[in-house]
């Protein structure tokens, strides 16, 4: 029987549907991590911007609590972050078959797809990236069809476009601002297409996009600037040459993109800078799309600064139609490259899955080990609390209120109980927690203080003067069962006294 050979629009397809069916059954199978735990806990509220990063993944979370309640599932919940990053996919396919070939988006799509800080992280989670993702790649689109495909006129209709696009990039994340920096480069450097400059449209894309910014730049100024404060002060400190410290970054890369796809995606970036120095006009535009976000994250910690493995990723997403382009152009003895490199990341991927499915429920019980505890820790589900708490609130004579030690705890405690009332963190880093709640409101009421069995000492030492005396209430086991991964002190913390700012 002759066989077929599939489109490249039925190639495409087939991935959109398989890798949205993944995340969904992700979505759905695996528990609230931290970081999306504190953006649904501190959307309670509306807001202008967020001490951590612009609205825009927030507006989405709140919007959803205020039309459906506040208790949907986690998969109701990230089914908006799950849809953006189907269409991040296909824009991403877009633009790598229009500077080069469906052979090659189909090639760049599967590396994305494959990757694992976009299939989850990016693909899923309610964290600023999926938007981030999806309108950085919406914006290179518009700007490859401006610069790439010939056609006379302003062409105001996109420019006004990649305008709005990158104005909802920024709204999505401060990283947005390294695309923006990168395409203005790309323009000052490239004969071919310097003559923008000297017309109206760039500039009046660009001051769309940073009136749509507006709200955050409203809320900062309110706010003694603070997230901006916060976010400077993550990369600060003294610098120090530390090439441990950049192979250590490099290494977290790696992890997030797999080893072989990291590696193909700098030979990609490699070869396009030499391409790029022969007035490969397409190749250029990429690299200076990508090395931005790339270059600076990674000096940064060769410089001696903490950084996070998933900063630079806005960066590496312009690199997967170079991978794309070279996988493509692979012939002979180097198409068994491709079907490795496939199916080594969809080896990858499958263990990614059954790892994810042991984590959801008790890790220890499942493996036999005491492993990955940490891991667990972040995406433990405190079922159990939440009666004990109501109950325990219930004797209380008079008013009182929920608190704990750290942010990431009370983001953990509200995704698992979902409170009437917000959770007092009390440290002085409350992150978005000091929006939703003025101590000063709170003192000379009774608290219901949950902390880590491990913490509670050290913490009651330093809320010492801060309440008139503390009571144990018991010890809860999370989850229920002999084979706990955390255990959680609730102490009475009576008549509080002294604020945290």
């Amino acid at each position: 029987m002759k066989r077929i050979p599939l489109s490249p629009q039925a190639l495409i397809a087939a991935l959109l549907i398989v890798s949205t069916l993944v995340r969904l059954v992700l979505a759905g199978t695996l528990n609230l991590v931290v970081d999306e735990a504190y953006l649904l806990a501190v959307t309670r509220q509306f807001q202008l911007s967020w001490y951590d990063h612009p609205p825009l993944a927030f507006w989405i979370v709140w919007a959803l609590q205020a039309l459906f309640g506040p208790d949907l599932p986690p998969i109701l919940l990230r089914l908006p972050f799950v849809l953006l990053f189907t269409g991040s996919t296909w824009l991403l396919y877009e633009l790598t078959a229009r500077l080069y070939s469906e052979k090659a988006g189909i090639w760049a799509a599967l590396a994305f797809t494959l990757a694992p800080f976009f299939l989850v992280s990016a693909g899923s989670w309610l964290v600023p990236d999926g938007p981030l993702t999806f309108f950085v790649l919406l914006s290179a689109n518009l700007l490859a069809r401006l610069l790439f495909v010939e056609r006379p006129g302003p062409r105001w209709g996109l420019w006004l476009a990649l305008g709005f696009a990158a104005g909802l990039a920024m709204l999505s994340k401060y990283h947005a601002v390294l695309f923006l920096a990168g395409a203005g480069a790309y323009l000052i450097f490239s004969p071919a297409h310097r003559h923008w400059l000297a017309r109206g449209q760039p500039w009046v894309a660009l001051a769309l996009a940073l009136l749509m910014f507006t709200p955050v730049l409203i809320w900062n100024a309110a706010n003694d600037w603070i997230s901006f404060a916060f976010q400077i002060g993550r990369a600060g400190g003294v610098l120090a040459v530390d090439p441990l410290r950049l192979l250590v970054a490099l290494a977290g890369e790696g992890l997030y993109l797999l080893p072989w796809t990291l590696g193909g995606l700098a030979a990609g970036l490699i070869i396009a800078l030499r391409k790029g120095l022969e007035s490969q006009e397409k190749f250029l535009f990429l690299a200076a799309l990508a090395l931005p976000a790339i270059l600076l994250f990674n000096f940064l910690a060769l410089a001696g600064q903490t950084v996070l493995f998933h900063w630079p990723m806005s960066g590496w997403i312009f690199a997967f139609p170079l991978l794309g382009q070279l996988l493509a152009d692979f012939s002979g003895w180097q198409a068994r490259l491709r079907i490795a490199f496939a199916a080594l990341s969809a080896l990858a991927v499958a263990l990614l899955i059954g790892l994810s499915a042991a984590l959801t429920g008790n890790f220890r019980a499942q493996t036999g080990g005491s492993g990955l505890t940490w891991i667990v820790q972040s995406i433990a589900d405190w079922r159990g609390l939440g009666e004990p708490l109501a109950s325990i609130q219930a004797r209380l004579p008079g008013e009182s209120f929920l608190a704990t030690n750290t942010w990431f705890d009370a983001a953990l405690i509200y995704a698992s109980v979902r409170p009437h009332e917000p959770i007092a963190v009390l440290s002085n880093d409350q992150r978005g927690f000091a929006d939703l709640l003025d101590q000063r409101t709170l003192v000379g009421l009774d608290s219901v203080i949950v902390t880590r069995a491990i913490q509670t000492e050290e913490v009651l030492q330093r809320l010492a003067g801060r309440f008139a005396s503390f009571e144990p209430l018991g010890r809860l086991s999370v989850p229920e069962g002999d084979a706990p991964i955390l255990t959680l002190d609730l102490t009475l913390g009576t008549d509080f006294r002294e604020p945290f700012d």
